[in-house]
């Protein structure tokens, strides 16, 4: 393909872009036009060495958490890794900007931390705002957003907010969840309240609920209470078996029938209700997926389209770093790396070979045939494994990895290394917990 075809491709995909209501606010940021543009024709030419930079991204602030969920993986990690705390400041995220400048979007992870326990929480989301116009989501426990905060969100319209809370009675959420689920309950109040008083469009307001033996039965009141607040959305799945302690809350697949009408159950009182538009689209059912690995196709634009930086637990200064939050590619040492270049240099990391093989090898229609890795991701047993037996999953996915490897290897015997980059040939041990 010629230049100017190229040319006239991506300005057709611009146009593209332009098309969705939803980013027509990017007329604003001409620069991420072009990148959006630029991503789509990479993606769809797998290209391994593409021209754009990735525009979702997934950034965790820190590895710090105000709570100690039964539910979470966190316990694990603590009891056999340690934790070493990790905040980055203001000043060293700004020098993040090759990242930061093209992204449309970045969710601040919750998963392994509460970012609003930065101390720099208020200035960093100012900064992407003021510098950037950048999308901004959060997923949280809720029991710190607090007034202060949620005001400092509000004053910088902040765009998207996940509150987690996995029990509507004090017994469920005790089972699941730490903190006070009073509390949680007042700052969800409070903050949906003053987003009609103010009358402001953002936040969008998602509560999320994983399905367990706990709270099915609560399923329906938590849904009329967010409602009734306002709330956008209300995202039901499936509890994953992240902790031993709790295996005895998954459904056992006898129970998959009697399940799906309570799932039923659920919908038909949303309709009833008219609040079926808080509801995913497509029911959770339970289901007994198929054990084989499936050889359909595969496809995904992840490669292209995003980065994940989560903070690492046990690595003092460290994230783990990949395109997605199935492959951890690289443990990185943002300090070392900044001391070295002065900055972070992103394209010696987005060009790494890893990501190119990987580019390369991600899709059934891509030039080289699907490797073990993203083969296994969007296999329906991966999808059985994670809701029924997480131990067996995680096995799976490090043969997978090992079969990624061998085949990286082959193509990519030598390569030139990385200042505070380091390859994860398989998952460091405290991945290994969650």
């Amino acid at each position: 393909m010629t230049k100017s075809d190229q040319v006239k491709k991506i300005v057709k995909n611009a146009k593209k872009v332009l098309s969705s209501k939803s980013n027509f606010k990017l007329l604003t940021r001409p620069k991420i036009i072009v990148n959006l543009a630029q991503q789509h024709f990479d993606a769809k030419t797998f290209n391994p060495r593409p021209g754009s930079t990735p525009g979702d991204v997934v950034f965790s602030l820190t590895n710090i958490c105000n709570l100690s969920c039964p539910m979470c993986s966190i316990n694990n990690i603590k009891a056999k890794c340690g934790q070493v705390p990790n905040f980055i400041t203001f000043d060293e995220f700004k020098k993040f900007a090759e990242l930061l400048a093209a992204a449309t979007r970045l969710s601040f992870m919750g998963f392994i931390g509460e970012s609003i326990l930065n101390p720099d929480f208020f200035k960093i989301i100012s900064y992407l705002k003021k510098e950037y116009k950048t999308f901004l989501h959060i997923s949280t426990n809720g029991n710190g957003l607090n007034e202060k905060v949620q005001d400092q969100m509000l004053a910088v319209g902040f765009d998207s907010i996940t509150f987690s809370i996995h029990g509507f009675s004090p017994e469920s959420y005790k089972t699941l969840q730490a903190g006070s689920l009073d509390l949680v309950k007042k700052n969800l109040a409070r903050l949906l309240t003053r987003r009609k008083e103010l009358k402001l469009k953002v936040p969008y307001v998602t509560v999320v609920f994983a399905l367990n033996r706990a709270n099915i039965d609560e399923a329906q009141q938590m849904l009329e209470w967010v409602a009734g607040l306002g709330a956008d959305a209300f995202h039901v799945y499936h509890f994953h078996d992240y902790t031993p302690t709790l295996k005895g809350l998954i459904f056992k697949k006898e129970e998959y029938p009697e399940i799906n009408k309570k799932i039923d159950a659920l919908y038909e009182y949303a309709q009833l209700k008219g609040w079926l538009n808080l509801l995913p689209p497509q029911k959770p059912y339970f289901k007994e997926d198929a054990l084989e690995q499936e050889k359909g196709i595969v496809k995904c634009d992840r490669p292209w389209k995003g980065f994940q930086m989560r903070s690492s637990f046990s690595h003092k200064d460290c994230y783990y770093m990949g395109v997605c939050n199935v492959f951890n590619s690289f443990l990185f040492n943002y300090k070392e790396h900044l001391e070295k270049y002065g900055k972070l240099d992103f394209q010696k990391i987005w060009q790494h070979p890893v990501l190119q093989y990987l580019r390369q090898t991600s899709n059934s229609a891509g030039p080289k045939p699907v490797n073990p890795l993203c083969a296994y991701c969007k296999s329906s047993k991966r999808k059985y494994l994670k809701n029924t037996d997480n131990a067996a999953n995680y096995k799976a996915k490090l043969e997978a990895i090992d079969g990624f490897f061998k085949g990286f290897k082959k193509e990519y015997p030598n390569f030139e290394e990385v200042g505070g980059v380091q390859m994860l040939y398989t998952e460091d041990d405290e991945l290994a917990l969650n």
